[in-house]
């Protein structure tokens, strides 16, 4: 998993040099990882689990909120 962490990141950011500390690399798949968690409705922290660095953690909260807030209006009205 950390592999590919390491590509996509270098491919996204179009730095193929770019390399990180173990401690980046932790977060990222902690990261990672707590989105898997998140997807199946629960978390690394309700399975007593390390968590990613905090910044990471608002990421995936704000994901998590826009995903709860793109409904489709026009369908809704239509249904209703």
């Amino acid at each position: 998993m950390h592999d590919d962490i390491v590509c996509r990141l270098r491919s996204t950011l179009n730095m193929p040099n770019l390399l990180l500390s173990d401690d980046e690399l932790r977060n990222y798949v902690l990261y990672k990882l707590e989105l898997l968690f998140n997807a199946t409705s629960t978390s690394l922290e309700k399975h007593k689990l390390s968590m990613p660095d905090e910044r990471l953690l608002v990421e995936i909260r704000n994901r998590l909120l826009k995903e709860e807030l793109n409904y489709d209006v026009v369908d809704l009205r239509s249904q209703h």
